[in-house]
This record gives C-alpha cells, structure tokens and sequence, in this order.
C-alpha cells in the first residue's frame, strides 16, 4: 500500500465460501498517508471518497482496489 491509493475497509475477514475473500465496505477510501508505529506496524491516513470524511487506522485493515 502506498500514498494515492484506493482503498476498501475490510469489515470480516472471511466471506464464508472457503475462499478467505474478506468482506468489504462498499466505501472506497484514498490513501492520503502512512505512519509506521513503535511495533512495527503501519497505520494509514485515509479519506472517504464520496464524503471527505477521514480517519487512520492499522493498514491491515484496507485491501486496495
């Protein structure tokens, strides 16, 4: 992941068909940054697109579009 990107919330990890697809906002987010924490993790920047809404979280939480 990277500054620029398009981005989706992940909402379930799992779809439940056996296939491990996650479940996904229909929202897609634009990736304005990302900072690395003290433990190693990465929490991202992100701003609704159809809103402007933003917020940061953990990147594991996106998956990119």
């Amino acid at each position: 992941m990277k500054i620029g990107d398009l981005v989706k919330l992940i909402i379930d990890d799992c779809d439940g068909t056996g296939t491990n697809t996650p479940i996904l906002t229909d929202e897609v987010f634009f990736v304005l940054g990302i900072t690395s924490t003290q433990v190693g993790d990465e929490d991202v920047l992100v701003q609704c697109v159809s809103d402007s809404t933003y917020f940061e979280c953990d990147a594991t939480n996106f998956w990119i579009v």
